[in-house]
């Protein structure tokens, strides 16, 4: 059997860190969790669920590398609830591509 190829743009990079995101349109704020990101996105959860096509700025808590910045901004680009499997408080995954 051969392993599955991945087609993705950027090599995700799988990092734990706390951000706090805001919503430029409604000017309300969430925390959430990254799971991974990449040069040109980055998946994410969170207890509240964001519309596709929602723009979002974030402010990373641990930054995964120095010369990365600790601010984005992007696009949803898909939201699904996780069916808060674990327990945890994030019942939303989120998949963001940066502006």
């Amino acid at each position: 059997m051969e392993a599955a190829t991945d087609y993705r743009k950027c090599k995700r990079f799988y990092h734990n860190s706390t951000i706090l995101l805001e919503d430029e349109h409604k000017g309300s704020f969430a925390y959430g969790k990254i799971c991974n990101m990449s040069g040109a996105g980055m998946f994410f959860v969170t207890e509240f669920a964001f519309r596709p096509g929602t723009q979002v700025r974030f402010r990373l808590g641990n930054p995964p590398f120095k010369s990365c910045p600790n601010e984005f901004c992007g696009i949803v680009k898909w939201c699904k609830d996780t069916g808060d499997e674990d327990g945890s408080d994030y019942a939303f995954g989120v998949g963001v591509e940066f502006c």
